[in-house]
């Protein structure tokens, strides 16, 4: 789950970490009695990038005068603006500005080839981070941890002024800590800002949790984040989220059904392979539980129902679980809701998901129905190519892939 930075922020400051004084403000509410001499406006939205699309508006005021009010009002006019404009909801949060000597990028991630926590650190950070020398890297020891002293000389390396030095090193511990205690996927603070003052502030954070750990964690109630997320789904993938697996809507000509990550991303690679799109990604989610092919096919016919889909491909493998409930299931829904376009069914499995059914006699039953069956992935794919090739532009001139020969590799 992704977090609005209001949200993110309320987590690390529970930690002691510091973050400019903000006021949440939703869709409708007045801005209430305050007293910052400049403010910062930034919409809340779960993706980046805000300042470069005039999602952040500020404020100044004269020394020592109070603030305009009537520009305030109307930079808060603007964002709520441009937010509706996009069909997102007015969420804004209202920050003080801060007096910044010098903005910094601090962020943790996991290193999956390593296996093992990542920090990453530059001394240029804020809104051009991208364009900044590559960040300096430090995998870190799970075994270990992180601990202050063990950092000075990584960010005296990084030339970090000797004046900062300390306070840097001990709040990298502690979202390290943080890190660990909440299951983070990552925790970025971007600009991580020196004030005047020798303060280390989070003007911005960046904080993904890991959906497996929630069981975890289960007084956490990131409310603003949840209706954000929800906001930004489709119809169907809120559907698909009340029945606890992923759904991912694309721009594509095949709607698909598969299970597992893993095996989706092939499928994926395969129509594109053949010149088609996904135009749609399914996965399980941690609260999934027990058998929902039906639930799962019957929102993919629905996808499928949009006149740039052209056909519908389900495709399983499996290699313990019984293939018979998801057969049937399969089959209940072919004979009780018919597919809205030309149907694609393929299925392997091994002896011990087959102990009730094989997989050739469930692409038998399927073919009996009068459905185009294989077993073999690139058959499907060729089989769906060859029948769209007047109804998606440009598969006319994909050659088969099975015939096509793999690019030259220069060792």
């Amino acid at each position: 789950m992704n977090l609005v930075e209001a949200d993110a922020k309320s987590l690390l400051a529970g930690y002691g970490v510091s973050v400019p004084h903000g006021i949440l403000l939703q869709e409708a509410d007045p801005v209430p009695a305050h007293r910052m001499k400049g403010v910062a406006v930034k919409a809340q939205v779960l993706k980046g990038g805000r300042g470069k699309a005039g999602l952040i508006e500020l404020v100044d005021s004269a020394d020592d005068a109070p603030l305009d009010e009537t520009r305030l009002d109307a930079a808060i006019d603007s964002v709520r603006r441009k937010l509706r404009a996009q069909d997102m909801p007015a969420l804004l949060l209202l920050e003080e500005k801060l007096d910044i000597r010098a903005e910094y990028y601090l962020s943790f991630l996991i290193d999956d080839r390593a296996q093992a926590p990542l920090m990453l650190f530059s001394s240029q950070g804020g809104m051009d981070v991208e364009g900044a020398p590559p960040p300096w890297r430090l995998r870190i020891d799970p075994m270990l941890g992180l601990l202050p002293h063990s950092v000075i000389e990584f960010f005296s390396s990084a030339r970090v002024p000797a004046d900062v030095l300390g306070v840097l090193s001990r709040l990298a511990a502690l979202l390290y800590r943080i890190c660990v205690a909440e299951d983070l996927e990552l925790l970025e603070i971007n600009p991580l800002a020196i004030t005047a003052q020798g303060r280390l502030v989070a003007v911005d954070a960046k904080i993904i949790l890991d959906d497996c750990a929630a069981f975890r964690h289960r007084n956490r109630d990131f409310a603003a984040s949840r209706c954000l997320s929800l906001a930004s789904m489709t119809a169907l993938e809120r559907e698909a989220d009340s029945k606890r697996f992923t759904y991912i809507e694309l721009p594509g000509d095949v709607a698909l059904m598969t299970y597992g990550a893993g095996l989706g991303m092939m499928m994926v690679d395969l129509l594109g392979d053949a010149g088609l799109r996904a135009a749609c990604f399914i996965d399980g989610s941690v609260a999934s539980v027990g058998n929902n092919t039906e639930e799962r096919l019957r929102i993919v016919f629905k996808r499928a129902e949009a006149p740039e889909v052209k056909a519908i491909l389900f495709y399983q493998n499996l290699g313990t679980r019984d293939i018979k409930p998801r057969v049937d299931a399969v089959l209940k829904v072919l004979r009780e809701t018919p597919p809205p376009k030309p149907f694609y069914f393929g299925f392997v499995a091994t002896y011990l998901a087959e102990r009730n059914m094989t997989a050739i006699e469930a692409c038998q039953m399927v073919s009996a129905l009068g459905y185009k069956t294989s077993q073999e992935p690139l058959e499907l794919v060729e089989m769906i190519r060859r029948d769209c090739l007047t109804s998606v532009p440009g598969l006319e001139h994909r050659a088969p892939i099975a015939t096509q020969q793999p690019k030259e590799q220069v060792i």
